[in-house]
């Protein structure tokens, strides 16, 4: 039986800093980004990919979705050919800054369309009245793709928050992402990838309804 395969899309800022954090076994991971700033030591530049807007010199979104939506778009095809989707995909970003809150969805998006396994993790930040906006626009948007392609979209939601160290709520996205790891890595027993596929289209096999839909990862069973 062909192993599962599992890959993690890194978007943005928040999502390069917290993914190359992650040391699941199960997960390959990659890096897509519209700025040349946000790069760790060891981040290995084969597994990058940067976005680059036509016509300008300058890097990044600066906390604009707009900017960059266009290149982005644009940049898909490619981006999915140098990183080819697995079979479960997980896509950790940001929903406050520029780059990664369009970089995710429009992933999201099209491994949906490819009829690919897809989890977003998405990290929040409300300190600005951009970040909020962009938080808003971003989760509206998800929203809005659940509903026109009558399909799941699973989000992973937690968001910063001036009472929580930021260290935290980076160790929460680890533990979820390793849980995700673990999920899909068939180590399970009694729970083949039919179980993994049925979760994620969970449309399929009960009477809920697609949509917009919030998971939840525990680590007890209280």
């Amino acid at each position: 039986m062909k192993k599962m395969t599992t890959r993690l899309y890194a978007c943005g800022g928040t999502g390069i800093n917290i993914g190359q954090m992650s040391n699941s076994q199960h997960i390959t991971k990659c890096y897509i980004d519209a700025s040349d700033s946000n790069r760790g030591q060891d981040l290995d530049e084969s597994k990058i990919y940067r976005v680059k807007a036509p016509d300008t010199e300058i890097d990044g979104s600066g906390g604009l979705r707009s900017k960059n939506y266009a290149a982005i778009v644009k940049s898909l095809p490619d981006i999915l050919d140098k990183f080819a989707p697995a079979d479960f995909n997980i896509i950790l970003y940001g929903n406050a800054g520029g780059t990664g809150s369009v970089a995710g969805p429009v992933l999201h998006r099209e491994l949906l369309r490819q009829g690919k396994t897809v989890i977003s993790v998405v990290v929040g930040a409300s300190d600005n009245t951009r970040a909020a906006e962009n938080q808003f626009n971003t989760m509206n948007g998800l929203e809005v793709m659940a509903a026109n392609n009558r399909l799941p979209v699973i989000v992973y939601y937690t968001t910063n928050l001036s009472n929580i160290p930021e260290s935290e709520i980076d160790r929460e996205v680890l533990f979820v992402l390793d849980a995700l790891g673990e999920l899909s890595s068939q180590d399970n027993e009694r729970m083949d990838t039919a179980d993994v596929y049925n979760w994620a289209r969970y449309h399929e096999v009960c009477s809920a309804h697609p949509q917009l839909s919030a998971l939840s990862i525990f680590d007890n069973r209280k």
